[in-house]
Parts: structure tokens; C-alpha cells; sequence
């Protein structure tokens, strides 16, 4: 089953800003995670293609929605062949107009924002921040992707963590359960400027106070490979789905166990 449906308000929330200059990562000795790109999973009606993908989850019931953005805006609906905090809230992660976090309660009133209109690199302050999560503690977890760095707040949103050893941090995702995992793509750059579409690529698994399980892929257009990364569904953190701008195309991998020496957090913001 294969349903499309047109969105120009997801069009708005999900746009993507100009290119940004990448970053490598500084961790260093990242156990390699083994995987493999499911060859023809997302079956199309034959004249029928996706976009620029730049979202992706899956429901209850194991049906992927793939959102895409090109000549026309879509939002795929394939079968299989929630809340956002414990309380309700709801966190925005405003990066394209404003560079801020904003955070309301469950009936939409204004609660609180960290960073402000304009772009900053201090502590607490954002430079496009591009992507949001939170775990089942209500901690908040935001791609602060102009900053090449991770933020993390408590649920109030008071600094907690910074990670900025996983390059640029595109998007994020939090896998549930009671041993929840961080992921996070450190993506080359949008546009595949001449000369550095092959840069970066490699997506990081991670604990959630910071501690890098392992990575996997590449830059690179064949499966497997990654270009543009905006968008993960980690509902099952052994079977990962990413939304793409510059291949027009989303991905279901499958992860084996890394091998390999954990590698900890080496940055870490005062409460």
C-alpha cells in the first residue's frame, strides 16, 4: 500500500536553510558499527518518485511516512512490506527565522526559550538549530547544527550538556525503551558544493550522557552511502530509517553490534 498526500504546511516547519560550511569530527578511535542498506524496500507507483526526503517515522502499526520536497510537495504513506515529553510539553526547535528553543505546555501556552533572534555560540545560544528530541526524563537534546555541536537541557531548559565532538549535528533522535540511544548525522554539506559533497556522511549512535557507541556510513551516493541526512526514525535502535535532500530517497539500514572501545564524553557544560 502506497498513499501520497500533499503538505504545504510541513513545507513550512521542515524547509532547509543554505549551506553551511562542514566540520570533521574530533572523536577519535569511533568502533565502526556494521550495517547494511535494504536494497528496494520503498516501492513507488511505476512514473512516480520522491523528492528531496527531509523527514521520516514510522507509526504503531510499522508503516514508514516519508516526507518530500522538489517539484511537488508529498507526504508517502508505505505499509510494512508519539508524546514528545512525560508531561506533554512541546519543544520547537525554531532555527531558520530565529535561532531559539521554545518551549510550551501541553494546551500550547508559552512556557519558556533558550537563545533568542539572533544566532549565537555561547552556551545556551544557537546557530540554526535544526533538529529536537526528548528522552523519557524530559531532557531536551538539540542539533545546534551552525555550531557543529549538540545542546542538551533538562526540562526547563537549563544547560545540562554540550557535545560538540560529533561534527556538524544535522539532526537528532532518541530511540525508546527503558535504555534509550542518541543518534546523530554529521552530514556534508546541502547543495554538494563542488569538491566537499564527500566529506562527511557517517551517522553517530550514542548514549545518552554522551558516550559514542559507535558510527556508521559514509558520504556517498550508492546505498550506504549519505548525502544530506536531515531526518532519522530510531523507533527500533537496530533498524534505522534516514530522509535525504540530496539523493531524493530515504533509506531502511539495519545495524549489527559495533566493536570496539566506547568512546566518553569530553565535554560536558556546568549545571
Amino acid at each position: 500500500m502506497t498513499r501520497c498526500l500533499t503538505s504545504t504546511i510541513l513545507a513550512t516547519l521542515l524547509c532547509a536553510g543554505s549551506a553551511f560550511a562542514q566540520a570533521k569530527a574530533t572523536a577519535q578511535n569511533v568502533p565502526e558499527i556494521p550495517y547494511e542498506s535494504v536494497p528496494n524496500f520503498f516501492k513507488l507507483p511505476p512514473g512516480l518518485y520522491l523528492g528531496e526526503a527531509i523527514g521520516i517515522a514510522t507509526n504503531s502499526k510499522g508503516h514508514v511516512f516519508v516526507y518530500t520536497r522538489s517539484a511537488n510537495t508529498r507526504l508517502f504513506e508505505f505499509d510494512q512490506n508519539g508524546a514528545f515529553d512525560p508531561q506533554g510539553n512541546i519543544f520547537v526547535s525554531d532555527g531558520y527565522v530565529n535561532h531559539r528553543v521554545v518551549k510550551f505546555d501541553k494546551n500550547g501556552r508559552f512556557v519558556k526559550q533558550v537563545g533568542s533572534e539572533r544566532p549565537g555560540s555561547e552556551p545556551s545560544q544557537f546557530s540554526t538549530p535544526h533538529g529536537i528530541a526528548a528522552d523519557l526524563n524530559g531532557n531536551v537534546y538539540v542539533a545546534d547544527r551552525a555550531n557543529n555541536r549538540m545542546q542538551v537541557f533538562d526540562n526547563n531548559l537549563v544547560l545540562r550538556n554540550i557535545y560538540d565532538n560529533i561534527g556538524v549535528s544535522w539532526t537528532v533522535c532518541i530511540s525508546p525503551g527503558p535504555h534509550q540511544y542518541l543518534f546523530t548525522s554529521n552530514s556534508n554539506p546541502n547543495g554538494n558544493t563542488p569538491g566537499s559533497w564527500d566529506i562527511t556522511g557517517e551517522i553517530y549512535k550514542m548514549e545518552l550522557d554522551g558516550t559514542i557507541i559507535g558510527k556508521f556510513g559514509h558520504a556517498g551516493k550508492q546505498l550506504g552511502g549519505f548525502q544530506v541526512v536531515h531526518m532519522m526514525d530510531c523507533r527500533n535502535p537496530d533498524q534505522i530509517f534516514v530522509a535525504e535532500i540530496e539523493s531524493w530517497r530515504a533509506q531502511k539500514l539495519l545495524l549489527k553490534p559495533a566493536t570496539g572501545t566506547p568512546v566518553r564524553p569530553t565535554t560536558t557544560a556546568a549545571r
